[in-house]
């Protein structure tokens, strides 16, 4: 009996393993060239499938039709935002135990068959906390902003920039940083000489700091600017 509990606990992480994976595990077929691969959606259902062909990657529906024929060096599988990155010149990093794919310059498709950009860019960061689709993007040391339908917010011009958190992103066009929205619009004018964003301790979440010569401010959700207010002394 003292084996009961240990054998009942591995059924069950295999039985949750198998429920995690199965759509996977279930739908990857045999193609004549390789191995189609599921695009899994959030709500983790099959959109689309990647299929490969002579070393490249290309997209077909559920039914089958090709969307984009077999041009890339690897597409990745798993939709975020409604589109899929793409890679040209990436290389396999996986070992036994790890499956990772290197890329190299990427660009994004959406599922519809659509090519929103062909592979350029450095690094695509679409970030977390990041409810309109704004990705962070890197090419030659320059940085800008993309949306998920194939159009620049900012172009790549900046010469540093975060991604978007709480709804804002700091850039640094020149010497000075600043904070934009959503649309690129600045809500500080980049003369700070530090902005961090993240959540400030004791504060509420949207909460960032500036600071300006050595100086450190505050700025709300609401883009109110304000000085932290300092523990009393007892």
């Amino acid at each position: 009996m003292k084996y009961l509990g240990i054998i009942l606990l591995f059924l069950l992480f295999i039985v949750g393993f198998l429920a995690l994976n199965l759509d996977t595990l279930f739908y990857t077929k045999l193609n004549s060239k390789g191995y189609d691969r599921p695009v899994i959606s959030n709500q983790r259902e099959i959109v689309a499938w990647v299929f490969e062909e002579d070393n490249k990657q290309g997209l077909k529906d559920t039914l089958g039709n090709v969307l984009i024929p077999p041009k890339y060096d690897y597409i990745e599988d798993w939709l975020q935002w409604g589109v899929l990155l793409t890679d040209s010149g990436g290389y396999d990093d996986s070992s036994y135990d790890y499956v990772h794919y290197q890329m190299n310059k990427i660009g994004l498709i959406d599922i519809k068959g659509n090519i929103l950009f062909e592979p350029q860019f450095d690094l695509v960061h679409f970030g977390r906390t990041n409810s309109k689709a704004r990705a962070l993007v890197i090419k030659n040391d320059k940085y800008g902003y993309i949306d998920n339908k194939g159009n620049f917010i900012i172009d790549l011009k900046l010469d540093s920039a975060s991604i978007f958190i709480s709804g804002y992103a700091a850039i640094k066009p020149e010497n000075k940083v600043g904070l934009i929205d959503y649309n690129g619009n600045y809500v500080v004018e980049p003369i700070y000489d530090k902005i961090q964003l993240g959540y400030a301790t004791g504060f509420t979440k949207d909460t960032i700091y500036l600071v300006l010569d050595k100086k450190v401010l505050m700025i709300n959700h609401k883009a109110q600017i304000f000085e932290p207010i300092k523990a009393k002394e007892e």
